[in-house]
């Protein structure tokens, strides 16, 4: 079976590998499946693609690239009980056409009938999602979300269904119009945002700049939460300023949080509420009662042979750009 797989091997190099996959003898506990739609992750692939320096040491390029993936079945091994040939599931699996799987990797089976290019997007909810979790977000709790772009825009989405009474602070303003209608408030960080010091119980924090770092910690009140999903410095010079300084976080007495973490066994309930897989099946859920709204956040979608072209267009923040789909069928 000839495979094509995408591959980062370096800043701006994206390439196509081309490769024969092993197909015919199948462990008894894989499944073998062909791709249907895969969803670009912006933070993490366009930082991979633009060459913002690596989360960790290590070896960064050559890598795969996507991990938002929806496929269909096309065999399975001889001990796989729960998928059969023909069956839609989501997985994480890179950009790829076809795949090979552990069965228990996958992360659930979908319905054929339902909106497979918004079920592709669940999971680019769920950091946002984790993050409202472990901040102890509460309905009625006043939610500052820092950074407009996907994981940001998501974050309103999900506050909002949640009951909390949430702001995005950004200088996406084109976004201001359609989140006020929504019932979101906005705020041009760029601003003066000294009428908001102190405001909020919790703020989430999607972005890297050093700016909106001491803007959250001006905008908690005691004892606020700060959320970071975002990674504090990453590519800009040292700051000037103390990032802890103490007239914030010890007058404060603030609590600050990296977030983003989850269980991704399978466990029961009563041991680990908050699981992958239970986190998931609640964000295809709120798809599909309509809670949330995928179709606000795919801003174009594009034949697989395209992804470079599609980080090129999602790299432009200049405009209302969030995620992009590849179309493998």
């Amino acid at each position: 079976m000839r495979n094509s797989i995408y591959v980062l091997e370096d800043k701006l190099v994206l390439k196509t590998k081309e490769e024969e996959l092993e197909s015919e003898t199948l462990a008894a506990d894989a499944v073998l499946a062909q791709t249907l739609i895969t969803a670009v992750s912006p933070g993490t692939e366009l930082a991979a693609y633009q060459g913002l320096p690596p989360l960790r040491p290590g070896k960064v390029y050559p890598r795969v690239v996507g991990y938002c993936n929806v496929a269909r079945v096309l065999r399975t091994g001889a001990d796989v009980g729960g998928f059969a040939a023909g069956d839609i599931i989501l997985t994480f699996n890179s950009h790829r056409r076809y795949f090979i799987s552990k069965a228990s990797d996958i992360i659930c089976k979908l319905d054929p009938d339902e909106d497979l290019k918004h079920a592709v997007t669940a999971y680019l909810y769920h950091l946002a999602y984790v993050a409202l979790l472990e901040s102890g977000a509460r309905a009625g709790m006043k939610v500052a979300i820092l950074g407009g772009g996907t994981l940001g825009y998501n974050a309103c989405q999900l506050a909002a269904a949640m009951g909390l009474q949430v702001t995005l602070f950004s200088g996406q303003n084109y976004l201001a119009a359609e989140l006020e209608e929504a019932g979101i408030g906005f705020f041009d960080k760029t601003g003066d945002a000294a009428a908001h010091a102190g405001a909020f119980d919790i703020v989430v924090s999607t972005s890297n700049a050093w700016n909106d770092w001491f803007l959250a910690l001006q905008l908690l009140r005691y004892r606020g939460t700060l959320a970071c999903l975002g990674f504090p410095g990453r590519g800009q010079e040292a700051p000037d300023t103390n990032p802890l300084d103490s007239r914030w976080f010890y007058d404060k007495q603030l609590t600050i949080k990296s977030v983003g973490y989850v269980y991704e066994g399978d466990i029961a309930a009563h041991d680990i509420r908050f699981n992958l897989r239970r986190n998931m099946a609640y964000l295809l859920d709120l798809i599909r009662k309509k809670r949330i709204n995928p179709a606000s956040i795919i801003s174009k979608e594009v034949d697989a042979t395209q992804l470079e072209e599609l980080y090129q267009y999602l790299s432009d923040r200049g405009s209302r750009r969030f995620t992009g789909l590849l179309l493998w069928q």
